[in-house]
């Protein structure tokens, strides 16, 4: 009779040893993507403090984490949000147009309606953060980055926003602060 345990005992304390050494390589890797994260939160934020001073280095630092989660959640280029964001409100949460947009990323009720939850509000920053960039998102799937920005400002339905003078230096004001 042949004894297994000879071959499978020292096979699974290699095995159990190469996982072993496998988690802690992965944990390394989470920790390191972690400071990589917090260190870009902080740079953004510090860009966002310089647009906006009377913007807390607290409250930066949530746009901050915020704006890199819904990029990479929606597949939207952190850089291009960020100038966006500049150009619509200055980084100011508290931010309100004349035509009934809100918050930092300046988005109507109505361009909301398909993307809100009920009971979110949009002067919640992570709520107009999420949305904005789900609106983004979607537009730039459909449009391509120049004509998404055109829409963002204009409405996805204005047929003559592209001859808009003002969409044409909105869109190049985004496009060179998102470099």
């Amino acid at each position: 009779m042949i004894n297994y345990h000879k071959f499978i005992i020292p096979q699974t304390i290699i095995l159990l040893s190469i996982i072993t050494i496998t988690n802690i390589h992965n944990k390394f890797i989470t920790i390191q993507e972690k400071l990589v994260r917090y260190h870009e939160i902080d740079k953004i934020a510090s860009e966002f403090q310089e647009e906006n001073h009377n913007l807390s280095l607290q409250k930066a630092r949530f746009i901050s984490g915020s704006l890199i989660q819904y990029a990479s959640d929606y597949k939207v280029r952190p850089r291009l949000l960020i100038a966006l964001i500049k150009v619509e409100s200055e980084a100011d949460p508290k931010c309100l147009s004349n035509k009934g947009a809100v918050g930092i990323m300046q988005i109507t009720k109505q361009t909301a309606a398909d993307f809100i939850n009920q009971g979110e509000d949009l002067m919640d920053i992570d709520v107009n953060i999420r949305i904005g960039t789900q609106i983004l998102s979607r537009l730039i799937n459909i449009y391509g980055e120049r004509g998404a920005l055109v829409r963002y400002l204009c409405g996805e339905n204005n047929k003559k926003a592209f001859n808009c003078k003002l969409a044409k230096e909105y869109v190049k004001q985004i496009e060179e602060l998102s470099q």
